[in-house]
């Protein structure tokens, strides 16, 4: 397995990195955190039913019973890591595997996220379109088509200093979005808890 750095991991996480390297079609860890990461922030709920596809690919198949609810839940386990951090307005580093030398540094994470702010739907347009706020955005675009140059726009690739700075801004980033869209969130809590009956009311109806 790649060296990790700048982050403890713990035990699950490279378990399942470690099993996640062993599917061709499947995420490696950098990148299923930020495509974790991008399904906390969503301002739409996204259930496991349709972004686990996404992790394991199409066509993987548990061979092994114990595997298929071990692994789903340790990335519900991780799912759940980042989300109390970003709820608790604490900041999210991301899980960087790339040897440190490579000038690729960031872009798996970045292109996760945005796999995830793809399943997320047309809602994360309002962050985009919102000239005041969708500067905090930036650094996960910049890591995406870091290793590009944009005629016009971007003479060069990225630098490895310029990388560096990118690299230090995405957990505020992170933090960023998900306070954005926070508001939506709420909405979705609201909406479950009026349309699920309350324990007593179940309790009327099973006396009657």
């Amino acid at each position: 397995m790649q060296t990790f750095f700048d982050k403890y991991l713990s035990d699950e996480l490279i378990e399942l990195g470690n099993y996640l390297q062993t599917i061709p079609e499947a995420m490696r860890i950098e990148m299923l955190d930020g495509f974790l990461a991008a399904l906390v922030c969503s301002p739409t709920q996204v259930r496991p039913s349709t972004y686990l596809p996404y992790i394991w690919g199409d066509n993987h198949e548990f061979t092994d019973m114990e595997d298929a609810v071990k692994y789903p839940g340790y990335i519900s386990n991780h799912r759940n890591v980042i989300n109390r951090h970003l709820a608790y307005g604490a900041a999210y580093p991301p899980v960087i595997t790339t040897i440190k030398n490579d000038n690729s540094i960031g872009n798996d994470w970045a292109l996760g996220f945005m796999q995830g702010v793809y399943i997320g739907g047309d809602a994360w347009e309002e962050l985009f379109l919102d000239g005041q706020n969708r500067g905090i955005f930036i650094p996960i675009l910049e890591l995406v088509h870091g290793h590009e140059s944009k005629p016009g726009i971007r003479p060069h690739p990225v630098s490895e200093k310029e990388r560096e700075h990118i690299l230090s801004r995405i957990s505020s980033s992170l933090l960023g979005t998900y306070e954005y869209f926070s508001g939506h969130r709420r909405k979705r809590s609201v909406s479950s808890s009026s349309r699920s009956p309350s324990r007593n009311a179940s309790r009327s109806r099973a006396q009657e």
